[in-house]
């Protein structure tokens, strides 16, 4: 026995949250293909949904690699979300996910330079 433990821990997670359910599935879809073979792909379509996988994520022990959140979810903003992220993932890397072409739209360039600006997001992902 070298003191390792026998059961490894398992892969990091990658979160992803849209309340549009076809930009959900090709957001997880996406992350599946690209990092699935070293990440556990997590999706959300909600706020509530996000914090309650967000909160078994951290009673686990997992880690978080990355949170990316659409910025029109119900009952929240994705700005909101993210901030919580970084009070039970911290080490976690937080992304707006915003719809191409949203920068010419001034409250979502608003909302990404106030996130970015507070330490609420770490990016933006069109």
């Amino acid at each position: 026995m070298t003191g390792h433990d026998s059961n490894p821990s398992p892969r990091p997670a990658i979160v992803a949250i849209d309340d549009e359910p076809a930009a959900l599935a090709r957001i997880a879809e996406e992350l599946t293909r690209r990092y699935g073979p070293d990440y556990r792909i997590v999706c959300a379509s909600s706020g509530e949904d996000a914090r309650a996988r967000l909160d078994d994520l951290s009673a686990e022990g997992a880690e978080v690699a990355v949170v990316l959140a659409g910025q029109g979810l119900p009952g929240t903003t994705g700005t909101e979300l993210l901030a919580y992220v970084g009070t039970v993932h911290p080490q976690a890397k937080r992304g707006l996910l915003i719809h191409w072409g949203d920068w010419a739209d001034r409250p979502t360039a608003d909302a990404v330079l106030r996130a970015m600006a507070l330490g609420q997001i770490d990016y933006y992902v069109l």
